[in-house]
């Protein structure tokens, strides 16, 4: 994906230039020019999924077999499945049975490299081929195929018939100010199955921000895994795959990168999270930029899922909870008597004015997102303080049990 995201980086680049910016600030100063960034990151995943959906052995209609993990990052990454649609995807189904009775004779499996879904797969091929049915088979890896998946396709005779192909979705932007891999299940395998492949990935990320924001001028290491990482990118430098840009080193505003390995810290994922983020996450769980809440309604709870692109959370996610219902409390308030003193200048207004009024009222936040927030830290705060009443009681309980068990101790040793 490298050469393809560098080939897409410089039209674009090509694109900003024609704006007006000056020759030297094309790759350092791109976040000025939003358009261009966020079509950037948008038009490599769409131009990378079609140019890899559109095999020259797979023309005309076709069905996509994906996993839950895939069908997120799709949603995610992909603004409109329309782009499946042009390149002949005709139904889309998830990878859940061995059964796939589909009359479509192109069949795409884009997965995980997971031996469970390699079972399936088989399955499915082998079931095809019982019932004399002639289709052809693209696999997808993402991010790549692994040696495990590789041994279990050659082992069960299936590998010959399929066309296999990897997808590296790379960084994925959640926010503004966090980039993610979105590698959730990459601990065991490397850590047990020694499965380097992870850190080539990450290698080739790091390679990508280099590319669009310029150099690193230092980049430091913690853990050895950290330090293979660098390794690797030292290894590509001498191959010749590193783009050296003297221009780009000296203007990029990236000073350093410290990359730091999870065997480092093992204690705080454990820990008690204070911050709003952090508390959204241990209860109901984000994922990729979703979380299911819980409101009540006449006595009833019920579970939504909303996405968290807000303006108001980006702003409250590293606050805790007291400091969150404070300014979410003011603001709701300020809105309220902004819309009240507007519609109290209402008669009064002309053109021009109701045109100021529309527009003002456009950039109001979303009442619902500011009461999500506001339910949400009600929760929060009546959860924990009973959880932390009932931990307190517990704790109690048992010192008093074992204070009495010692003392019963101490009496039969001064008895005896």
């Amino acid at each position: 994906m490298f050469q393809f995201i560098k080939d897409s980086f410089e039209q674009v680049a090509s694109k900003v230039k024609q704006c007006g910016a000056p020759s030297n600030s094309i790759k350092v100063n791109l976040s000025q020019f939003e358009d261009h960034k966020s079509s950037f990151q948008t038009v490599i995943y769409q131009k990378y999924l079609k140019q890899k959906l559109s095999k020259k052995q797979f023309v005309g209609k076709k069905v996509l077999v994906i996993d839950q993990f895939i069908a997120d990052m799709l949603n995610l990454v992909i603004e409109s499945m329309q782009i499946l649609k042009e390149n002949g995807v005709d139904q889309i189904y998830y990878i859940d049975s061995d059964q796939l009775d589909v009359e479509t004779n192109q069949i795409i499996f884009f997965v995980n490299p997971d031996r469970q879904y390699m079972k399936r797969i088989v399955r499915i091929i082998r079931n095809n081929q019982l019932a004399n049915f002639n289709k052809k088979y693209l696999l997808i890896f993402c991010p790549r195929l692994n040696i495990v998946c590789k041994d279990y396709l050659e082992k069960e005779a299936v590998l010959g018939d399929l066309i296999i192909s990897n997808f590296n979705f790379d960084l994925i932007p959640l926010a503004n100010d966090q980039l993610s891999l979105e590698m959730n299940n990459c601990l065991r395998p490397l850590y047990i199955g020694q499965d380097m492949s992870i850190l080539q990935t990450v290698a080739e990320s790091i390679q990508r921000m280099e590319l669009v924001h310029g150099k690193f001028k230092n980049i430091y290491a913690q853990g050895n895994f950290s330090k293979f990482v660098i390794d690797i990118l030292k290894q590509k430098k001498q191959q010749g795959e590193l783009i050296e840009d003297e221009l780009s080193f000296k203007e990029s505003k990236m000073h350093a990168l410290l990359i730091i390995d999870g065997k480092i810290d093992f204690i705080t994922p454990m820990l008690t999270p204070f911050t709003y983020e952090a508390l959204i996450n241990e209860e109901f769980s984000i994922k990729i930029k979703f979380h299911q809440y819980r409101y009540y309604q006449k006595q009833n709870c019920f579970k939504r899922q909303t996405k968290l692109n807000d303006s108001y959370y980006n702003k409250i996610k590293i606050m805790n909870i007291k400091q969150c219902q404070r300014i979410l409390e003011d603001k709701r308030q300020n809105n309220k008597q902004m819309i009240q003193s507007m519609k109290q200048q209402d008669n009064k207004m002309n053109m021009s004015d109701m045109n100021q009024y529309l527009t003002k009222l456009k950039l109001l936040p979303k009442e619902q997102n500011i009461i999500l927030h506001l339910n949400n830290l009600h929760y929060y705060r009546s959860f924990y303080k009973l959880t932390f009443k009932q931990i307190v009681r517990i704790h109690f309980i048992q010192y008093v049990r074992q204070l009495s068990s010692s003392c019963n101790t101490l009496n039969q040793v001064i008895i005896s």
